[in-house]
């Protein structure tokens, strides 16, 4: 309501089903919001823009913090994904599947509300960092619908769907981070829960010390770093010094 011309940016771009427009087209659409919110401002560049587009990104992080701190119980959650409102269920399941990515290499990855329990996970722009080939060279959609449950008290994917596939759901019963770490890198199931058990939120990147200017990254990580697909970056954790995880903020 706040945000009338960004209602249909995240539709068009994919979040309920196949893109209808670039990245580039769905700035374009949103010039309104911008002349709106920089109304007023002397400078209208790039930076301001910017700028602009990270206060709405602090609103919606603390939006999304409040809904997984709210203690919801998993019997309103199931309640929620088998009759729940769209804009009850949505945000909620969105929160709490993103925040089980948080310091993770696929934390920001894009994920929307379908239907009812039905979700998107990933998706096919530029920078999104996610592979479209597997380490034998099958083709992997970098968009993969999925169906979201309560499996002993805790919120996990049911299962997803092979693209262009409406009524085969192939079983996952896994929690999200599992999930992604098979799908996307083709890993066994065993080893995606170890290391999701290991490290929360998936694999890190440990160091012993920190080489170069004060509060920057050591040489071999930046030389890592120059290697990732677009869009991704090494970040170093808040709470252990010397962790560094994969991101991608795009």
């Amino acid at each position: 309501q706040r945000h009338p011309e960004l209602a249909s940016v995240a539709a068009s771009c994919g979040a309920a089903g196949p893109p209808t427009q670039t990245l580039e087209q769905a700035r374009e659409s949103a010039r309104g919001w911008f002349e709106r919110g920089l109304r007023g401002s002397n400078k209208h560049g790039a930076a301001e823009r910017a700028g602009l587009c990270s206060r709405l990104r602090r609103e919606l992080e603390a939006r999304a913090t409040k809904l997984v701190s709210s203690g919801t119980t998993p019997d309103r959650l199931e309640r929620l994904l088998e009759s729940g409102r769209a804009e009850e269920e949505g945000p909620l399941v969105c929160s709490l599947l993103r925040h089980e990515l948080v310091g993770s290499r696929y934390e920001g990855l894009f994920i929307s509300r379908e239907d009812a329990g039905r979700y998107i996970l990933g998706d096919s722009f530029e920078g999104s960092g996610l592979p479209k080939v597997d380490q034998d060279g099958a083709n992997i959609h970098p968009r993969v619908r999925v169906v979201v449950s309560v499996i002993n008290d805790r919120l996990a994917i049911e299962g997803f769907y092979h693209e262009g596939e409406e009524d085969a759901l192939n079983p996952a019963k896994v929690p999200i981070g599992p999930f992604l770490t098979v799908y996307f890198e083709g890993v066994r199931l065993k080893e995606a829960l170890a290391r999701w058990k290991n490290t929360r939120g998936g694999p890190a990147i440990r160091t012993a010390g920190s080489a170069g200017s004060s509060g920057g990254k050591p040489d071999d990580l930046r030389a890592l770093e120059r290697g990732l697909p677009p869009g991704w970056e090494l970040r170093e954790s808040r709470s252990k010094k010397g962790v560094y995880y994969y991101a991608n903020p795009s």
